[in-house]
């Protein structure tokens, strides 16, 4: 049995229905938290960047199909590389405070929508730039500074090693 296969699924497909009946619908200045890229950023700076990887890949995939004006792929495609680069970062420190959580919340959602606007442009041809991008990206930023905390709690849950009684040796 793979607990943590089993776990991740749980978490995001709860986070994909939270994202849906809540956070789409509780907006900050008019713009939705994207709970799914927090859930990734958290799984980096606590698992690592493998981890961090594919945490960025389901969630990704998975918000692209509940959000149909999305062409597929291109939210995973970035969210793979924001999951994998801060779960590198997190690798090269021993152990971050909170406000570094923070700080790497921010930069990694700067970072996931610089790489999916660019490949917007690149792979769909799509310009999604406007008077509000800047808006939009500081809203979210701001949201998954703050949201980042209690999801690094969820994602430590999913990889948490749990030894069994009688079982010494994993093979």
């Amino acid at each position: 049995m793979n607990a943590p296969g089993f776990r991740m699924a749980a978490i995001v497909g709860t986070m994909a229905v939270a994202q849906v009946a809540v956070f789409s619908q509780f907006r900050l200045g008019g713009v939705a938290v994207d709970a799914l890229l927090c859930l990734t950023i958290a799984a980096g700076l606590t698992a690592g960047d493998r981890r961090g990887a594919l945490m960025g890949f389901t969630c990704g995939v998975v918000a692209d199909l509940l959000i149909t004006s999305r062409p597929l792929g291109l939210s995973a495609l970035g969210w793979t590389i924001v999951g994998y680069l801060v779960g590198r970062y997190q690798g090269t420190t021993t152990r971050s405070s909170p406000v570094v959580a923070s700080l790497v919340a921010v930069v990694g959602t700067v970072g996931a929508v610089v790489l999916y606007l660019l490949s917007a442009r690149v792979l769909a041809g799509l310009d999604l730039v406007g008077p509000q991008t800047v808006r939009v990206v500081a809203v979210m930023a701001l949201a998954n500074a703050v949201l980042v905390h209690p999801f690094t709690r969820l994602t430590r849950w999913i990889w948490v090693e749990r030894s069994r009684p009688g079982v010494r040796f994993r093979v």
